[in-house]
């Protein structure tokens, strides 16, 4: 396994960086020709090395940048335009709504089945979020935000909603990322909004079954990761790996979205979600 942890530090060194090389030839080795730089552009030294690999002609795979949605879009704007060629551009923004399930983080519509006193909450109020979502979708920016319960899943949306009904329809591309938990009545608005539900099919192995359930309860339980229930509504299906967090090989997602194998490695979890490999190449 390539050491992914490594990959996000010692980036400072920009001359013939062998981290990032050695993370090239990884993805070149598994046929990975695009990578989504999701982390928020914390630092500008990657992008020193990025734009210095393009300049040597060492760029292997396309590097899509999504620097952190938080209203400043005078500073975004200005990386637009300067990162805009055909192997390293600024794709879009990208921002977290909530956290994870296990750690109660997560934002849900109703309290946790375990701890009723709390339902998670959000990164930001949803007012902000709303007007952020405005303001980028304004200036054509494509956004994705991290929302793994329910009610992070339905803030996204709404604030997608907002955009829409504020700036006009356009082919915004806007995801949602995660969507470990949905209620059934937010499916349609993937298809009435044209948003992709963006989706690492692997994480239900990462995390427990029975810790999912005790978190949320059996009748929340019935919606996790409900891959097939959006493909067959019709909403815009897209895959990924979430590296460094799991693994940056695709076919470890390929085989769990088509196998729904959970973390004891035999048990199929929720087999009506299940899909084709062909549906998921």
């Amino acid at each position: 396994m390539f050491p992914h942890y490594k990959f996000l530090i010692n980036f400072s060194n920009t001359k013939k960086n062998p981290i990032f090389s050695d993370f090239l030839a990884h993805a070149e080795s598994l046929g990975v020709t695009a990578v989504n730089d999701l982390h928020g552009l914390k630092t500008i030294e990657s992008l020193d090395v990025f734009k210095e690999f393009e300049d040597n002609g060492e760029l292997t795979a396309r590097i899509h940048l999504w620097p952190a949605l938080n209203g400043n879009l005078e500073h975004v704007k200005q990386l637009r335009d300067t990162y805009q060629s055909d192997k390293l551009r600024v794709s879009g923004l990208k921002q977290f709504i909530d956290g994870v399930i296990t750690a109660r983080t997560a934002y849900l519509l109703e309290p946790y089945a375990d701890q009723p006193n709390t339902r998670g909450e959000t990164s930001f109020p949803a007012e902000t979020i709303n007007k952020w979502v405005v303001d980028a979708d304004k200036e054509g920016f494509s956004i994705r935000f991290h929302a793994i319960g329910d009610g992070a899943v339905r803030l996204a949306l709404d604030a997608y909603g907002e955009a829409q009904k504020t700036n006009g329809k356009r082919d915004s591309r806007h995801s949602v990322e995660h969507i470990e938990v949905i209620h059934p009545d937010d499916v349609h608005c993937f298809i009435e909004l044209g948003v992709t539900a963006s989706m690492q099919p692997d994480h239900f192995a990462m995390s427990e079954r029975g810790v999912y359930t005790e978190r949320i309860g059996t009748e929340r339980e019935k919606h996790v990761f409900s891959i097939n229930t959006l493909q067959e509504a019709g909403a815009k299906l897209a895959f990924g790996t979430d590296f460094p967090i799991d693994i940056l090989n695709p076919l470890q997602q390929i085989y769990r979205a088509v196998t729904r194998i959970d973390s004891s490695g035999k048990t199929v979890w929720h087999p009506y979600e299940c899909i084709t490999l062909a549906e998921a190449l």
